[in-house]
């Protein structure tokens, strides 16, 4: 950690003009005086490659004055413990509370933020991230990521991590709840993130919840059988209809073919005396894509009556197919 002793050194004058500018009760006095005494001596130990015991004076100096400059250190000792993730941890709990502080004012924690900064964009090149979703999860749900528990997040059914830094490499992944568990090994690489999601009924092989109980349907009477299974009379007109319709734009399509074909004769240009011809063969046209729509839609219909149509215990509808200029209609009497 040589390279990052002149910032250590920094934030030892940084702690210094902290206590010295804090105005100091009797009682807060020697309270600040053990603290700083300890960041010192905390300090001294990391230069030094003493990390346990930097740790100790360190966590102590801070519980008595937090400031993020002494959690600055601490993180540096533990990465050099070789505990990346949580050394990680504590480079963001850095830069948030500095960021804090220069928000509120004091400025003078600037250099922490982009030293903190620094050292968590370096150290995230070494690690993963993993973001854990547990659905379906009973109350009391515990996660551990390689034996170390997991804060979740509830919303309904469902519990949820924030991102978590792991170590590079097999993941050992626990999850337990209810006396029931299961376990899963997720392989996480450098500088990647991860999302694992869990169904924990499904895993666990719990119960999943019975499907509704419906009622059987009774069985009908004979005479009302026989009704749904006729085939209801608008169906039939609605049918004919379109046999009709098809019938007819056979036919006509037939004749306004045997006409165009007569006119091929003197295409381009044809004389006064096939006029007859033409307008014949149009009309006839006209007639058969009349009679195409019109079947078309009375097949549909009859169709629709077919697939929809329900029982009437009640008088039988009068339904026919009114076919007008320019429209088509289904009408009837209920």
């Amino acid at each position: 950690m040589k390279s990052s002793s002149c910032a250590w050194m920094l934030t030892v004058a940084m702690v210094l003009t902290a206590a010295a500018g804090t105005p100091a009760t009797a009682h807060a006095a020697p309270a600040a005086n053990d603290a700083t005494a300890l960041f010192l001596k905390g300090r001294k130990a990391v230069e030094q490659g003493n990390y346990k015991e930097a740790i100790e004076d360190l966590r102590t100096s801070y519980a008595s004055l937090p400031s993020p400059n002494t959690l600055l250190l601490i993180a540096h000792a533990e990465r050099g413990l070789g505990n990346r993730v949580q050394a990680m941890k504590l480079y963001e709990q850095v830069e948030q509370e500095a960021s804090s502080k220069v928000a509120a004012g004091e400025k003078r924690y600037e250099v922490t933020v982009v030293e903190a900064r620094k050292e968590s964009g370096n150290l995230a090149k070494d690690l993963g991230i993993v973001v854990i979703r547990i659905t379906r999860a009973p109350e009391g749900l515990t996660v551990k990521l390689n034996g170390t528990p997991v804060e979740l997040a509830r919303q309904g059914d469902t519990a949820a991590s924030e991102k978590v830094w792991v170590e590079p490499g097999e993941l050992a992944v626990h999850v337990e709840a209810g006396g029931k568990s299961f376990d899963a090994k997720e392989a996480v690489n450098r500088e990647s993130k991860k999302d694992l999601a869990f169904d924990f009924v499904k895993k666990t092989g719990g119960d999943v919840a019975a499907a509704p109980v419906v009622a059987p349907t009774p069985e009908p009477a004979a005479d009302e059988g026989k009704k749904g299974g006729a085939i209801p009379m608008a169906t039939w007109i609605a049918g004919g209809v379109g046999v009709a319709g098809l019938a007819t734009f056979a036919i006509f399509g037939s004749m306004a073919k045997s006409k165009y074909d007569d006119l091929q004769s003197c295409s381009p240009r044809c004389d006064e005396s096939h006029r007859d011809t033409a307008d014949s063969g149009k009309s006839q046209q006209t007639i058969a894509n009349i009679g195409l729509v019109v079947g078309g839609l009375g097949l549909a219909t009859a169709a629709g009556f077919l697939v929809f149509k329900k029982p009437d215990k009640q008088s039988p509808a009068t339904v026919g197919l009114g076919v007008g200029p320019g429209s088509i209609q289904v009408v009837g009497v209920y």
